[in-house]
């Protein structure tokens, strides 16, 4: 009885496989759920661009418990990229988030007035950051949500700085030297740190699109409304290539990320020299670096955050996979890592000693976009090899074999996730 049941389904189901309303349904069911899951992602985003879709960077953790991040839409640094900035792709702000998740307080300025991009720094009741669309580092007061103080490259005459920079030098260019619609993001800004020096207090500002960082007189540039060569105190190009987050060490070096060259260098800020760096095979594209204490470093790179004993250079820990990495504190009360995984639009925090994510905030669009499709198109091509399991032509074969190879390809895709998408990003970010 149970044989003839078999029997019967199994003939059920090849009748169904030869019936061309079989192809018919399931190429019209592949089309919808494509359409519609695609369709959702980008639905959602309209509804809430403060926090699907995004791209975060700077994070941190403040006194309160709460969360500051910058974020801004994951799509606006491919259109900035060829000079364009429609209102549709150019939000961007600050959020603070609670333990919960909840969002307690967000700046989100008009996206061609203001680009909330890349550091963040809380001080004197409000935040600094970095507008990387007009090249310039202001100021916003927490309280007012106005822009207070703006600091643009492109009022300083480099060659003042140092007369070698000609009036046809890259630095006194804005845009002139690319073909954009629009000047936007020609320096790039990417970090700021402050530094007292007593009677003084210092800017630290990262320039990446120059290979430079500059040393400001904040307490003067502070008072004026133009930014002046006169101000710069301090700068530093050497051996930079598309560096990232310079901070101020406490023996009076620098600490900085030469990305582009995978590694960590610590410069003597008086003679310019590199005193010493630190490199693994590992590294893909690192952002971030922070000193911790019992001698190590926190060190972010794009795939993962590693913490690294300084005198061996051997890796302590790794916490992964993530991707997008581009920014992590270490937090001594919790002794936590809160890592901000960039282009991923999610931040994680990781116990140090179980390596366990204790807090998630965000969602990674990107990757249930992947998995998404590449669950459909495997379900499709899976039913197109069913079918042509039941034909009895030799044609069958080109449609079992390409398909067969598409679902092993998709499955790669799934199973390397990570290691794809990092691939992707260096790349493009490397030319």
């Amino acid at each position: 009885m149970a044989q003839e049941r078999r029997k019967n389904f199994k003939e059920i189901v090849m009748l169904v496989l030869k019936s061309r309303w079989t192809k018919i349904i399931g190429t019209i069911t592949f089309i919808l759920l494509l359409t519609f899951v695609n369709s959702s992602f980008f639905i959602h985003q309209r509804i809430t661009p403060e926090s699907y879709f995004i791209n975060c960077n700077d994070v941190d953790r403040l006194a309160s418990g709460s969360t500051i991040v910058q974020i801004s839409e994951l799509q606006t640094a491919m259109i900035a990229n060829q000079g364009k900035t429609e209102p549709w792709v150019s939000v961007s702000g600050l959020l603070e988030i609670d333990s919960q998740g909840n969002i307690i307080w967000e700046y989100m300025p008009d996206g061609l007035v203001h680009h909330v991009d890349h550091e963040i720094v809380e001080r004197n009741g409000g935040y600094f950051f970095c507008d990387s669309f007009k090249d310039a580092v202001k100021f916003v007061r927490k309280s007012t949500k106005e822009v207070e103080w703006a600091y643009h490259l492109k009022d300083i005459n480099w060659t003042l700085v140092n007369s070698t920079w000609g009036p046809n030098h890259l630095y006194n260019l804005p845009c002139e030297q690319w073909d954009l619609e629009e000047c936007i993001d020609w320096s790039h800004l990417n970090d700021i740190d402050f530094k007292n020096y007593g009677t003084w207090e210092s800017m630290l500002i990262s320039i990446r699109n120059f290979n430079l960082i500059i040393e400001v007189n904040y307490t003067r540039a502070s008072q004026r409304t133009i930014a002046v060569a006169e101000d710069i105190v301090w700068y530093y190009h050497g051996e930079l290539t598309h560096q990232h987050n310079p901070d101020y060490l406490p023996n009076g070096n620098l600490l900085i990320v030469n990305s582009d060259k995978q590694k960590i260098i610590e410069l003597n800020m008086t003679t310019k020299e590199v005193i010493w760096e630190w490199s693994h095979p590992s590294l893909s594209w690192p952002r971030d670096c922070d000193l911790m204490p019992n001698n190590r470093l926190l060190v972010t790179d794009v795939d993962k955050v590693l913490i690294v004993n300084i005198t061996s250079g051997d890796i302590i820990h790794i916490f992964e996979p993530i991707f997008g990495g581009y920014e992590a504190d270490f937090l001594p009360v919790t002794n936590t890592v809160l890592v901000s995984c960039g282009s991923a639009g999610v931040i994680l925090e990781y116990d140090i000693e179980s390596g366990k994510i204790v807090w998630r905030w965000g969602t990674d669009v990107l990757k249930h976009i992947v998995y998404s499709n590449m669950f459909i198109l495997i379900f499709y091509e899976f039913l197109w090899i069913m079918i042509a399991t039941q034909m009895k032509s030799k044609k069958r074969w080109f449609l079992i074999i390409p398909f067969g190879i598409l679902i092993v390809l998709e499955l790669s895709l799934i199973i390397g996730y990570y290691p794809f998408m990092v691939n992707i990003f260096v790349s493009s970010i490397n030319g």
